[in-house]
């Protein structure tokens, strides 16, 4: 198996074009890494938990700042699912 070979099964798993480039660009198949963005969505989330419940952000604040995150976790989704 060459170092490569993610890519095609990539494709045959139907990730978009986008997707199967940026793994080309970067060496790593979404599947070694999508955990890790999980992983530093869930603390960027508890951190405004804890900015929030300590009064250093706002509930506006705090509200715009989760919408952010929800959009950061449908990006992330639809990018594991391979843009589908």
């Amino acid at each position: 198996m060459s170092d490569w070979d993610y890519l095609h099964d990539m494709r045959a798993e139907g990730y978009g074009e986008e997707a199967i480039s940026e793994a080309a660009a970067t060496g790593v198949a979404p599947w070694h890494y999508s955990h890790i963005n999980e992983n530093e969505l869930r603390q960027d989330i508890d951190l405004l938990k804890m900015s929030l419940k300590n009064r250093d952000i706002t509930r506006k604040e705090f509200a715009a700042q989760m919408k952010e995150c929800r959009k950061r976790k449908k990006e992330l989704k639809t990018y594991i699912n391979g843009g589908v």
